[in-house]
């Protein structure tokens, strides 16, 4: 598959796209995905071997102008800025793993 219809790139420049995801959620490849989880991912989140980037959470939905801004102005790096919905009106900003948010992507 290549880049999607209508987007055209500078001269000299090529790209290319592929997705993976498919290849994942086929059921031929299910001991794979079983392993990379349940095996391999576990262990090396356990064992420290993987580590998850620290998460900072910026707010609720009225701080994501704010999040946008950090980005833009590179001013995040060695973290992700998270947006909690929950968090609206609290107005608080705290550092977290992705897995105390419950999000471990």
């Amino acid at each position: 598959m290549g880049l999607r219809q209508g987007v055209t790139l500078p001269s000299g420049v090529t790209g290319l796209f592929a997705q993976f995801l498919d290849d994942y959620l086929d059921p031929k490849n299910s001991e794979f995905t079983e392993w990379l989880w349940r095996d391999y991912m576990e262990n090396a989140l356990r064992s420290g071997t993987l580590q998850l980037i620290p998460t900072r959470v910026v707010g609720g939905l009225c701080k994501a102008q704010e999040a946008w801004n950090l980005l833009r102005q590179g001013a995040v790096s060695g973290e992700r800025l998270a947006i909690v919905p929950s968090l609206e009106e609290r107005g608080e900003e705290r550092t977290q793993t992705a897995l105390d948010l419950g999000m471990a992507t």
